[in-house]
Parts: structure tokens; C-alpha cells; sequence
């Protein structure tokens, strides 16, 4: 072929400056979002868990750092309730901003009469940092079982409602601006599901109690689960629009149950085989994660109770990858009564959370008298 017609090949170097000059430009003409997603920014968030690329934005344009406390499933007896005391000083004297009870204040054994309700209520009132409280399922959802005192679950809802979520500030000492999901007409009754902002995070608590969700197995409109499942959706969306129009840097959500995020590989194979159907209480709250998930790329988590302080990454998208920006905390609960889990949140850090335990600095108080507390309706 005569030299003149030869096709030019262009050399490896003029080809990648080329490319790089492409992309520099598509990448400008991109909004931050869409160029985030085509991966074609310097910033690009890790896969690890909890951790980002290091941030653009000037130090002093970031909100400070700060810490919370959590606790959980406690006390379960007066006998642990000094622990819970000492507990609640301890925090009191750190630097966490707030304290969240993720639920079960009594055990799954004592009465849910008023008279223990009010008691511990009142326990967690004394915290002299602004305390929000989440109920669990041992307050209200299993108090129809006999140990419980055989009560209308439904009625001790609207118990905890009038006396944990009476008014629209949390309960401790110190201030902290909360929003009910009672501030929206169509849910007035749903007081204690909250959200709040606090230094760029934007923080969620839902009533989701353990034992299935309080779903009921018996015939006819399971009315309290249907209408409170759709409760949460509402209030999840509104936490997520909320978290973009502020330009949230993680989400926090507080819930007392296991969603039981393995719920589809428990119930395959032979196990699944020999195991009672049941409607899945928890399927629609874990599709609602997903969908959060899938729009809001900045760390999620989840906060529930439990026994120990265990941190795992359960979510799972629609095709099955794990979620990696979403994790999962437990605290410490019964007999566990004297630990707590610091998280520390720092914006200017790779790993936004920091998730630690932090035990009592000092021996319990002495046990009080519980005789006025135990039984009773």
C-alpha cells in the first residue's frame, strides 16, 4: 500500500493521553452524582465496610466529630437496674451528645403492668444526657403470654405512647430537636417513631419488635402489623428525602428486632423442608432497607438490641451481593448490664463509624427496693 494511503496508527502514548482527555471531559460535563456513579471523579468511596475515600471538602466546611451512646435489652430485673444506673452516670459523664435505648427495658418474664413500665420509664428518664427510647417487644408486643401478666398488647402500646412519647422532646435531661412521625396527620398515633440531625447525620427510630414483628398467626385483618408496616415505609421515605435535601453523610436507624436478614437461606433446603410455614413479619422492612440502600450510598446503619456487641454486614441487594455500605450493630443486653456501645462519628476520617465498647467506669449502686415495682396492671 502506497505510504500516503497507509492508515496512521497512533502510538500507545498518544492514545491513553487521548483517553484521559475524553474522560477528564465527560466527567466535567457530568453532574457530581452521575459522575460519581461512572466512576469517573478522583474521590471514589471504598468497598469495605463503613469507610470512604478520604474527604474533598474543605475541614472547615465538615461538622465537628461527635459521639452517641447506645444500650439495649436491660435491665431485665430490679436486679440489674443499678447497672443501668451506673450506666446511665457513666455516659452522662462522657462526651457521647445522646444516649438511645433500642428497647426491652424489662425482662421477657416480668409484668407489663403500669407500675413496672412507669418505674423503668422513669430509670431511663434520669439520664442527665437527652435519652430517645425505641420500644421493644417485651413492653408491649409479648405481653398478651401469662408470665407478662396476660395484657392487650395493643394497650400497652398506647401506655408507652402517653408516658414514654407524651411530648415532643426525648426523655434525660438536655435538649435534642426530635420529630415524630405523629407530626404527620395520616399517623398521629405513631409518637414513637423518630428522626432527628445531628452534625450531618441523619437519625431514624422505628417501633419494630422482635417475635415476628408482632404479626399474628390467628384469622381475620392483622390490623396493628398491616397498619404500622406501612407506617414505617412512610416514615423510612420520608427519612431518606430528608437525608438528600440535607446532603446527610450516613443514616442511622434504630430498631429493636432482628429483621432476620437470613430468613431466605434458613428456610431452604431441609431445614425449610421441616420448619413451620409463617408469614415473614420482617420481608417488607428488609425490601425497604434495600431500596435505601440501593439510592443512598453513604454508610447506613442499623442499630438493634441483643446481648453482645456484634457488628456484621447482612443486607443483600436484588441480584444477592452483600451491601457494603450497610452494617448492622447489636449492643450489649441481659445479663450484660454494664457495658455500652460508643459509637464515634468523624466526618474528616476514612471509616465514618467508629464502634466501640465501653464498660462502667464504677461499681453498681445499691439494688432499690423493687417491692413497689414488681406486678401489678
Amino acid at each position: 500500500m502506497h505510504a500516503l494511503l497507509r492508515p496512521t496508527i497512533p502510538s500507545w502514548r498518544t492514545t491513553g493521553c487521548l483517553l484521559s482527555l475524553a474522560l477528564a471531559w465527560v466527567a466535567a460535563s457530568l453532574p457530581h452524582s452521575a459522575a460519581m456513579a461512572a466512576g469517573l471523579t478522583n474521590t471514589v468511596a471504598k468497598t469495605s465496610a463503613n469507610t470512604r475515600a478520604a474527604p474533598k471538602a474543605a475541614a472547615s466546611k465538615l461538622p465537628p466529630s461527635f459521639t452517641f451512646a447506645v444500650l439495649g435489652d436491660t435491665p431485665f430485673s430490679p436486679i440489674e437496674e443499678p447497672s443501668v444506673r451506673t450506666v446511665l452516670s457513666n455516659i452522662g459523664e462522657s462526651d457521647a451528645a445522646f444516649v438511645v435505648h433500642t428497647g426491652n427495658l424489662k425482662g421477657p418474664n416480668e409484668s407489663c403492668g403500669d407500675a413496672v413500665l412507669t418505674h423503668r420509664i422513669a430509670l431511663l428518664a434520669s439520664s442527665v444526657k437527652p435519652l430517645v427510647y425505641i420500644p421493644g417487644a417485651n413492653e408491649w408486643a409479648d405481653c398478651r403470654h401469662t408470665a407478662d401478666g396476660a395484657f392487650n398488647p395493643v394497650e400497652r402500646l398506647d401506655f408507652l405512647r402517653d408516658h414514654a412519647f407524651g411530648t415532643d422532646a426525648p426523655l434525660g435531661q438536655g435538649t435534642l430537636d426530635i420529630t415524630r412521625q405523629s407530626a404527620l396527620a395520616r399517623y398521629r398515633q405513631y409518637r414513637e417513631n423518630v428522626r432527628w440531625m445531628y452534625n450531618g447525620i441523619v437519625f431514624v427510630g422505628l417501633n419494630l419488635p422482635g417475635n415476628n414483628n408482632n404479626y399474628r398467626t390467628a384469622g381475620g385483618r392483622n390490623g396493628e402489623f398491616e397498619d404500622r408496616v406501612v407506617a414505617t415505609r412512610v416514615w423510612l421515605q420520608h427519612a431518606l428525602v430528608f437525608a438528600e435535601q440535607r446532603k446527610a453523610l450516613g443514616i442511622v436507624i434504630f430498631a429493636q428486632a432482628d429483621p432476620d436478614f437470613d430468613a431466605t437461606r434458613a428456610r431452604s433446603g431441609l431445614r425449610g423442608l421441616f420448619s413451620p410455614r409463617r408469614h415473614d413479619g420482617y420481608a417488607e422492612f428488609r425490601s425497604q432497607l434495600q431500596k435505601l440502600a440501593s439510592r443512598f450510598k453513604a454508610p447506613i446503619l442499623l442499630i438493634g438490641s441483643g446481648t453482645d456487641l456484634q457488628v456484621s454486614q447482612p443486607l443483600r441487594d436484588v441480584k444477592g451481593n452483600g451491601v457494603k455500605h450497610f452494617t448492622r450493630v447489636t449492643t450489649y443486653g441481659s445479663p450484660v448490664a454494664n457495658r455500652w456501645v460508643r459509637i464515634i462519628v468523624d466526618a474528616r476520617a476514612s471509616r465514618l463509624y467508629s464502634i466501640d465498647s465501653a464498660p462502667t467506669l464504677a461499681r453498681p449502686a445499691p439494688a432499690a427496693n423493687a417491692s413497689s415495682v414488681e406486678g401489678g396492671r
